[in-house]
C-alpha cells in the first residue's frame, strides 16, 4: 500500500516539473520571439517564425500554436506574441494546456 502511494507521488512530481519545464522553455521562446519581432525593420510575422524555429528546437517539434501581433502606436506600440499548446500528459489527470504571452516595445529610429 505504501509503494502504491510513492509511485503516485513521485509521478505526480514528475508531472508538475514537466510541465512547467514546457511553460518556462515556451515562454522562453515567446519573449525571444517578441523580441525579434520589436527590433527596427521586423514584422511580426517574423517574430512567429522565431518563436515557431526556437519551440522546434528545443522541444523537439511539440505541437504549439503562436501568434503575434501589434498593439498601440507612436511611442508605445507593443509587440504580442502568444502561444498555445496542450499540456504534457503523464498521467490521466493532466488535462488542459498551457498558455503564455510575452510582449516587447517596438523600436523606433528617429534620425
Amino acid at each position: 500500500m505504501l509503494a502504491v502511494l510513492v509511485v503516485v507521488v513521485v509521478a505526480g512530481l514528475i508531472q508538475v516539473a514537466l510541465t512547467l519545464h514546457v511553460r518556462n522553455t515556451l515562454l522562453s521562446a515567446a519573449s525571444e520571439g517578441a523580441r525579434y519581432a520589436a527590433a527596427y525593420d521586423r514584422t511580426p510575422a517574423q517574430g512567429v517564425t522565431r518563436t515557431q524555429d526556437l519551440i522546434a528546437t528545443s522541444l523537439g517539434g511539440y505541437p504549439a500554436t503562436v501568434t503575434a501581433t501589434e498593439e498601440g502606436s507612436g511611442e508605445s506600440s507593443l509587440v504580442v506574441v502568444d502561444v498555445v499548446a496542450p499540456a504534457p500528459m503523464l498521467g490521466w489527470w493532466a488535462s488542459g494546456g498551457v498558455h503564455v504571452s510575452a510582449h516587447a516595445l517596438v523600436e523606433d529610429f528617429r534620425g
